[in-house]
């Protein structure tokens, strides 16, 4: 499900950068769908659909869809569903539907492998992604030549509960919109991991391609190959016929193999920049932004251009959340660039900004650890303070929603550690010896219950990333475990049934409270 997320959003913001050719304008939906005008609304798509029928592009449709639906922002989610209870026939609107309930899943779902993500999440995303498929095929169900009612029905075949062959698909949408967008499309659902996605990947290179002007089965081949990130033979085979192609659309592919195989040849790194660089006009995924940001700046020693393109960054997505604003991605970067400056005492830094934007994070990333790990970070720049608690809560259900990741009960076992050799250090300055002896009393109880717990997973799960670290700290949970029959009174360090020192959630509420004191 991971390998798919990353290539949905890869292709709905890299391919459908595509010039409108149709009469409808983002701008013109966004504000009818604001003043919830949507008699307007159904005669603009109208006349789009009737308009892109004739002409055989959609790309004009998509780009609405990608820039509006594909979001998660609630207050206009909320108007597509009195849009489409006005209208309830209305296709148009139960496509807006599926696209935003598709992304809503990902923000809810995150990165973090899926047995390490609990029930809430998973049920979460479950129910996200089942409401998508709902309005997929309200949407396909009135009207089978919509082609970006096709496009959500092909993307949700490529997650793991309504997997199914997306050849017929791809052949419909073919008929209304013979691009390489369409053939993408149902690349971007397969992968190369089994056979059948790899026959019906070959189906689609080898009999579909040519139905794309200046489109052949090698271009697709190639691009399969990178999208999939092909190993081995594959990789071998599309780095060769890459080499002899020259079509700007595999810049892309271009870009990888510059960061891997061709790093070495001769302007890698300035071909790397420039394709890199020119993401940043196509409304690009940030989290594949960074990530290939920071493989440039590893590869080719470029931290001038890292920070310059990270700075160009910062204003695009600031507009972009103006459509996106729960987009956990986009929310992440910002508010890291915000504790960055904060690190640096830059006066621009608004500490509150973050605290808002952390806080639009919660309706569907609160099931998520990084959101809760990240929350920390805001939590402590806004409010300095040596106490445990915050500190505890925060990694309390960042270590609850990973399922006990070691490594995150590893991070707030050193942080608590940490705390204690302050409490007990007689040479400090820091705090006053009142302070110390009251934080010894408050961190002292939960260090011990977080190195039993560790040591309880670790048992369980000993090759799980976490549990086996070496160098400074390696021995960190078997020093504490050694100290704990000293301490009195500490439930945690005594004879207790393991169940009950597994950590449980602590209330959104109860933090959003601490965060407004």
């Amino acid at each position: 499900m991971h390998r798919f997320f990353t290539r949905l959003l890869a292709i709905v913001a890299f391919a459908w950068a595509a010039p409108a050719m149709a009469n409808i304008s983002t701008d013109s939906v966004r504000g009818a769908l604001a003043s919830e005008n949507f008699a307007y609304l159904e005669t603009e798509f109208d006349k789009a659909y009737q308009q892109a029928l004739k002409q055989q592009d959609f790309e004009a449709l998509r780009d609405v869809y990608r820039i509006l639906f594909l979001t998660a922002n609630d207050a206009r989610l909320d108007r597509t569903q009195r849009w489409l209870a006005a209208y309830p026939d209305s296709f148009y609107a139960a496509t807006g539907l599926a696209w935003s309930h598709l992304y809503r899943a990902y923000q809810v779902r995150g990165d973090l492998s899926w047995g390490w993500t609990t029930e809430e999440l998973q049920n979460g995303y479950l129910e996200e992604l089942a409401r998508s498929k709902e309005m997929a095929d309200l949407a396909f169900g009135k009207e089978q030549a919509f082609v970006p009612a096709i496009d959500i029905t092909i993307h949700l075949m490529g997650t793991a509960p309504y997997k199914g062959d997306v050849r017929p698909f791809v052949d419909l949408s073919l008929r209304y919109a013979p691009n390489r967008h369409t053939l993408e499309t149902g690349l971007d659902a397969l992968t190369l991991d089994n056979r059948d996605d790899i026959e019906n990947t070959i189906t689609l290179c080898t009999l579909m391609a040519h139905r794309v002007a200046g489109y052949d089965a090698e271009l697709c081949l190639i691009e399969a190959a990178f999208k999939n990130k092909a190993t081995g033979y594959l990789r071998e085979v599309a780095l060769q016929a890459l080499a002899r192609r020259d079509e700007p659309f595999l810049d892309y592919a271009r870009l990888d193999a510059y960061l891997s195989e061709w790093s070495g040849t001769e302007n890698a790194a300035t071909e790397a920049k420039r394709i890199h660089s020119e993401t940043l006009e196509k409304r690009p995924n940030v989290h594949q932004y960074l990530r290939l940001l920071d493989e440039i700046e590893m590869v080719f020693d470029a931290p001038l251009y890292a920070a310059e393109m990270r700075a160009a960054l910062i204003d695009k997505m600031y507009v972009r959340l103006a459509d996106n604003p729960q987009s956990h991605n986009i929310l992440d970067f910002l508010i890291k660039d915000i504790l960055a400056r904060s690190q640096r005492k830059d006066p621009r830094a608004d500490i509150s900004l973050a605290e808002k934007l952390w806080q639009d994070m919660l309706p569907l990333g609160a099931y998520r650890a990084d959101t809760w790990d990240i929350g920390l970070d805001v939590y402590l720049a806004a409010h300095p303070t040596f106490s445990p608690t915050p500190r505890i809560e925060f990694a309390t259900n960042q270590i609850y929603y990973s399922r006990h990741f070691p490594s995150y009960i590893r991070g707030l076992m050193s942080s608590l550690d940490n705390l204690y050799n302050l409490a007990r250090d007689e040479h400090q300055t820091v705090i006053g010896k009142a302070e110390q002896q009251a934080l010894l009393a408050e961190v002292e109880c939960p260090m011990f219950r977080s190195a039993r717990v560790f040591r309880m997973v670790c048992n369980q799960v000993p090759d799980a990333y976490g549990c086996n670290i070496g160098g400074y700290n390696a021995d960190l949970a078997d020093r504490i475990e050694r100290m704990a029959p000293k301490a009195e009174g500490c439930v945690w360090a005594g004879n207790i049934a393991p169940e009950l020192l597994y950590y449980t959630p602590v209330p959104v509420k109860k933090i959003q409270k601490g965060l407004s004191q």
